[in-house]
């Protein structure tokens, strides 16, 4: 399941970067949230920690930390962070604001949907990492 979670999280990533280049800001920031939802997921996965099946993975990977080598803590609490502020926007990156008719185009900029590409491929990079570490492996090239 983590290493499906992992591909899914690489095709959103390239998704997401499309959204950049036709200047779709909500498009990248709605597919970099996803990016950053199953490559926490897949780790979660990978670690055999069951998590509820809602977007913010925030509780699973704060549960998580704590049965981690310290120095990947502060690595957890940013996936965690990054999952607590994104996922209240994931619905308006995808409908907008409907009963005021604000449409999704009029809600994210480009420092934003830039900023969430750029955090999803944090999120990627880091996750693939801590999961060949915690199967004695060595990460991809990051060639994500």
């Amino acid at each position: 399941m983590a290493a499906g979670y992992m591909e899914w999280a690489r095709l959103a990533i390239e998704d997401a970067r499309a959204g950049l280049a036709k200047s779709c800001w909500w498009y990248a920031y709605r597919r970099a949230h996803e990016v950053i939802e199953l490559a926490s997921k897949a780790l979660l996965r990978a670690m055999a920690i069951e998590f509820p099946k809602v977007h913010d993975a925030a509780p699973g990977l704060l549960a998580l930390r704590d049965m981690m080598p310290a120095a990947t803590h502060a690595d957890i609490e940013r996936l965690a962070t990054l999952m607590q502020n994104m996922t209240p926007y994931r619905g308006p990156a995808m409908y907008g604001i409907e009963k005021d008719g604000i449409p999704p185009s009029d809600l994210f900029d480009e420092p934003r949907g830039r900023r969430a590409v750029e955090d999803a491929e944090w999120a990627l990079r880091t996750c693939e990492a801590l999961i060949a570490a915690a199967q004695g492996e060595t990460p991809s090239d990051g060639s994500t």
